[in-house]
């Protein structure tokens, strides 16, 4: 269960980077995408939140709670996901997701371009596709 984290920092456009998986190695995965995104366009990743069931409805989700009180209080102004999969169990869930996001004036972005390289050491880095 994500703790409730500290939403302030400094930079252009802060983000909250989310996911919702039941695998912690997707969510990992999802969650580094979605920092690489909100990276590459020299966001500020405010907060990273996560669910791990992806059949519950979205206000039962405590991550996903916790994205919208942020957006709410203006800490952050748009939520990255590395994937809708990653994020919504549905197209109907998927317009709810974008629906919340957009009704607190913020943005819905979808981590498109990017994928984690290895590295010779074996280390994951960020690239653009």
């Amino acid at each position: 269960m994500p703790t409730k984290p500290s939403f302030h920092g400094r930079g252009h456009v802060p983000v909250a980077v989310y996911s919702c998986a039941s695998d912690p190695v997707v969510r990992s995965g999802a969650e580094e995408l979605g920092r690489r995104y909100a990276e590459a366009r020299y966001w500020l990743v405010a907060a990273a939140l996560s669910d791990v069931d992806p059949s519950r409805p979205l206000a039962e989700r405590v991550g996903w709670t916790a994205i919208l009180e942020a957006l709410s209080s203006k800490d952050v102004h748009g939520v990255v996901v590395a994937g809708l999969r990653h994020a919504a169990g549905g197209h109907r869930v998927v317009h709810q997701l974008g629906s919340a996001v957009r009704g607190y004036g913020g943005f819905l972005a979808e981590a498109v371009g990017i994928r984690l390289l290895e590295t010779d050491a074996g280390q994951p880095q960020g690239g653009i596709q």
